[in-house]
């Protein structure tokens, strides 16, 4: 049962706020902690990251979410605090490989007896390709960037806008950076079952469709890291790895 707002406190956001995040409600920092170890092992410690009522799954390690909800508190709220401490732990880094036996009694890996192995987002899918080519732009900060992409994924949206993809070192910005535009998703991030952005969710779906293993072959940023990958396989370790696709490889 919800403690009801302070007596001594206005019915206003603020105060609304406050109570989210107080001491005495700690609902909140469960949920932070439970998306966040969602995240890191593909299933949260409770397992309908949307739902903590009646009807939801009762916690596989209850005393585990409690006390990591008391350290993020305790932390001031840093996300990066608990995150350093979530993959600084020895359960984080177990090896992911499994024996048929462990599948066949814990294929979920409810119990944490293997590291997590599962498929990243698309997001995180283009950060990983670009890392692994070179092409990767750390910078930090700044406006919005576009990267290549099919036009005709912008040509038919509402308003007609049109997708100007980046050049130099835009082009290869972390996916953090991307334009998005609410009615003509990033189609790599679609793909890979990226949000839309009409509605708020608490967790992503993961699939396994034909249309993912076309775009890693067809889709234009990820040619463009295969070509530098190429190119830094054959000794060519210029910081503008781009300049080798107009010359071949």
């Amino acid at each position: 049962m919800f403690r009801p707002l302070p007596a001594d406190q206005p019915a206003s956001r603020l105060s609304l706020a406050r109570w989210l995040v107080g001491e005495d409600n700690p609902l909140a920092a469960r949920m932070v902690v439970n998306r966040a170890w969602r995240a890191f092992f593909g299933r949260g410690i409770v397992p309908t990251a949307g739902d903590f009522g009646y009807q939801s799954q009762l916690p596989s390690h209850p005393e585990l979410l409690d006390y990591l909800a008391v350290r993020l508190m305790d932390d001031g709220w840093s996300l990066k605090s608990l995150h350093r401490l979530i993959v600084s732990s020895r359960t984080y880094q177990q090896d992911a490989l499994i024996s048929p036996e462990a599948l066949a009694k814990d294929p979920e890996n409810i119990w944490l007896a293997r590291g997590p192995r599962f498929r990243m987002s698309g997001e995180m899918i283009r950060d990983m390709v670009l890392a692994s080519s070179g092409l990767l732009s750390r910078k930090l900060g700044g406006p919005s960037v576009h990267p290549p992409q099919p036009s005709s994924v912008t040509a038919a949206a509402y308003g007609g806008a049109r997708w100007k993809a980046s050049q130099g070192e835009s082009r290869y910005r972390r996916s953090l950076y991307t334009f998005m535009k609410r009615t003509a998703p990033f189609a790599a991030y679609l793909a890979f079952d990226g949000p839309t952005g009409e509605q708020c969710l608490p967790r992503r779906d993961r699939s396994n469709t034909p249309i993912q293993a076309l775009t890693l072959l067809n889709d234009e940023m990820f040619i463009e890291a295969a070509r530098a990958l190429a190119c830094a396989a054959q000794g060519d370790n210029r910081p503008s790895s781009w300049i080798c696709f107009t010359t071949g490889f």
